[in-house]
């Protein structure tokens, strides 16, 4: 193999220069260090430690040495939010604000950072303030709407919830419909409240416009009307909820029975307690078909029922109708009296929805979950009856 002269010179030389070069890069990394304060190292090294509180003094002393470190200022804005001093976290998103050097993109960023502070600390007013500036940038736009949409619910501003999800449905082409008719509902039951039946029942109307087949709408039109004595009317709502969204059902399970009855229509009733007992048994329904069969056929049809209910699916509540049953047969009996009452209590105490996004815990039906703000996020069945639902 032939050996070349040149090579005894490239060699070396090639050598010396990468030796050169790995030096003159540690000189250089070795200079920015120095830019930057020992207690810039320390705080890192304190809050991958999981000491926070003390990170948080060793970044504060690097910002008063280098007030120009923009993203120590939000590390430590966050640091600041989630140790619920909130206070602290709104003066340096302020102050980031305020600098007047600031490039536009860390303004607005700053400005998100405050938006959230103030949720944070439920100061909703300055909160709006600062997302109704982020919507008008293009970057923010979209998701300052929607944080002001969950303030106005959060407020239970129905009519600026209104306005809020409609410019989102305009600028994000998202469909807010049953959103927007949940708030009419809202607003339809604070005008009950306030003893105005014409303004609740125009809420209903609008809703009802917003989403023809609103289950909570359709729910609302139907108990107007029949305070009304529209009992027809009535009875003909229910039963388009009952179309339209089977799930609502069991919420206006008695009232159909009710209203039907109120019509001298006691077929339709039965047809009603039939057609619960076969898609949702529970055990409202069990004791409405035992009473109604105690009255109707006697007493072993309403045994019958009773039997039929404990065997298919045996609560708390299904026991209770069976006592209620044996209460019944012996009017007299004081001590079953008393179990009677004591299970009603207890089941009626057990009987609870969930949320089924973060499972918070209801005596009663609820549209709006107050734990995590959505709306239909309950089963219509407690949650010992979610396994009665049968298909077709």
């Amino acid at each position: 193999m032939e050996f070349e002269l040149w090579y005894l010179i490239a060699v070396p030389l090639l050598f010396a220069a990468g030796w050169y070069l790995r030096g003159y890069d540690a000189r250089q990394r070795n200079e920015e260090n120095k830019d930057l304060p020992d207690n810039y190292f320390r705080g890192l090294s304190l809050l991958l430690s999981n000491e926070p509180d003390k990170a948080i003094d060793a970044f504060i002393e690097v910002v008063k040495i280098d007030p120009e470190t923009i993203e120590l200022h939000h590390a430590l804005g966050n640091l600041f939010c989630k140790r619920g001093e909130f206070d602290r976290a709104i003066r340096i998103h302020t102050h980031l604000i305020n600098r007047a050097d600031l490039p536009d993109q860390d303004r607005l960023r700053a400005l998100s950072e405050l938006a959230n502070d103030y949720l944070k600390a439920g100061i909703y007013d300055k909160a709006i303030d600062c997302l109704e500036r982020l919507s008008k940038n293009d970057e923010y736009r979209l998701d300052a709407l929607r944080s002001l949409l969950r303030i106005r619910c959060t407020e239970h501003d129905w009519e600026a919830a209104i306005e809020s999800a409609r410019r989102l449905e305009k600028e994000a082409s998202e469909d807010h419909s049953a959103d927007i008719a949940h708030f009419h509902c809202e607003l339809a039951e604070l005008a009950v409240k306030q003893k105005n039946p014409e303004a609740a029942e125009r809420e209903v109307s609008l809703a009802l416009l917003e989403k023809p087949y609103s289950p909570r709408a359709l729910m609302l039109a139907g108990d107007f009307a029949f305070q009304k004595n529209q009992v027809k009317e009535a009875v003909e709502d229910w039963e388009k909820l009952r179309q339209h969204s089977e799930d609502h059902f069991p919420l206006v399970f008695s009232r159909l029975v009710k209203g039907y009855d109120a019509l001298g229509d006691a077929a339709g009733a039965q047809a009603v307690i039939d057609y619960a007992l076969n898609r949702f048994p529970t055990s409202e329904v069990v004791e409405q078909a035992m009473k109604r069969a105690f009255k109707d056929k006697g007493q072993q049809a309403a045994a019958e029922i009773v039997s039929k209910g404990l065997s298919g699916h045996p609560t708390l509540g299904t026991l209770s109708v069976a006592m209620e049953f044996r209460k019944m047969i012996a009017p007299d009996d004081e001590q079953l009296q008393g179990l009677s009452e004591m299970l009603k209590k207890e089941s009626d105490r057990q009987g609870r929805y969930q949320c089924r996004h973060c499972g918070f815990l209801s005596h009663s039906y609820l549209w709006q979950c107050p734990g995590c703000g959505g709306w239909d996020t309950y089963p219509t069945l407690r949650v010992q009856d979610q396994s009665l639902r049968r298909d077709k």
